[in-house]
Formats: C-alpha cells, sequence, structure tokens
C-alpha cells in the first residue's frame, strides 16, 4: 500500500494505505510484524517513479508506524537501478559509496526517538486525519504520545482535533518546526511532500 500510494498514484492515496492498517485487529500483536516498502523481491521505490522526497516520506512513514520496520539497503543513499524497471537483479546493485543524507537524517532521528518513546515502539496506530493526500495518525502508549503527519498533496493548513497531547509547543524530531496543541487540537501547515513527527 505504502508503494501505491507513495510511487503508483492510488486514486484514494492514503485512504487506502489506512484500509489495510485497519485490519490490524486480525492478527495477535499489529506492532510484532516486520513492516517494509521495498525488499530484495521487489523494483525499489525510486524504480517506480518516486522522488528524493518521496523516498524520505517513505522512510518517515516506516520508522514512525506500528511494527517492526525493515530498511533495505541503499534506502537511504537513495540507491537504485532502473535498468528493467528495477525489477531483479537491478534492485540490488552494489553500493559504492556511503554519505549523510536527508535520508539518514531521517532514520536517525526517528531510531533514536524509537529507542525511547514506548508509543512508537508498542503503541497502536490511531488516524486522527485521512485523505487521499495527508495523513496524520497518533502512536499511544501509557503517556508516551507520538504525532505524525505526511503531505503529499500542495501545501495545507488542517487543524486536527483529538490529538491527545498535552496542551503546549513542540518541536518536530524531522525539522525543528514548531507545533502547537491548544484544547487537544493541532493546527499544522503542512508543506508539499513534508512529514512532521512530535
Amino acid at each position: 500500500a505504502v508503494r501505491e500510494v507513495l510511487a503508483g498514484g492510488h486514486q484514494e492515496g492514503f485512504r487506502h494505505l489506512q484500509s489495510i492498517f485497519d485490519q490490524d485487529g486480525n492478527y495477535a500483536g499489529a506492532t510484532e510484524l516486520v513492516t517494509f516498502y521495498e525488499n530484495h523481491d521487489l523494483p525499489r521505490l525510486q524504480s517506480l517513479g518516486a522522488s528524493d522526497e518521496v523516498a524520505n516520506l517513505a522512510l518517515a512513514l516506516l520508522v514512525s508506524s506500528r511494527g517492526v520496520p525493515c530498511i533495505y539497503y541503499g534506502a537511504e543513499q537513495y540507491l537504485h537501478n532502473d535498468t528493467g524497471g528495477g525489477e531483479d537483479p537491478y534492485n540490488r546493485p552494489m553500493m559504492e559509496k556511503w554519505e549523510e543524507t536527508p535520508a539518514t537524517g531521517i532514520i536517525a532521528a526517528l531510531a533514536s526517538e524509537r529507542k525511547k518513546n514506548t508509543a512508537l515502539q508498542w503503541g497502536g496506530q490511531w488516524p486522527k486525519w485521512v485523505d487521499e493526500e495527508t495523513y496524520v495518525f497518533l502512536r499511544p502508549y501509557g503517556d508516551s504520545r507520538c504525532l505524525v503527519a505526511l503531505n503529499i498533496g500542495p501545501d495545507r493548513d488542517i487543524d486536527v482535533p483529538d490529538v491527545e497531547i498535552p496542551d503546549g509547543s513542540y518541536s518536530c524530531l524531522l525539522s525543528g518546526k514548531e507545533v502547537v496543541v491548544t484544547g487537544n487540537s493541532v493546527h499544522l501547515a503542512l508543506g508539499f511532500n513534508e512529514a512532521v513527527v512530535i
């Protein structure tokens, strides 16, 4: 579903992705499922036409969503070879270099938060805003919280109710952007291909 939404232009957008998460009740522990959007059997996301910015959204979603994230080698370097549509064996090219990228920053920030925030380790995943282009979900566990917003559409401002986060000012883990929660609601100004995580 991540591939279909972020690289395939699925007509239902994030509603399609949420329809998959809506099936979590079929598992004894959905937070224990290994999650991924590319692997050695699939063309890489960028071979399907995703830009670096969309790949960043996919990583932010993967590392902040319920489940155990599995990052395929090279995703942090935007590694892909589009020969033959990126099918096997072109989905597993050699990595000739490693350098810091925006993707490595996303992984570092969110992996660090996962280590200390039980909401990201064990929390359920509750949709707070879902439409074709924007997805906002809450990961609560005990007193821990993590709110994630993804936008693949044009710039937009939305007010998201029932965020279950104490009033106050929070900094996005990815950009440092200030986000204010007031009266159990948060106002989000989301740019094109932007992820906000508080």
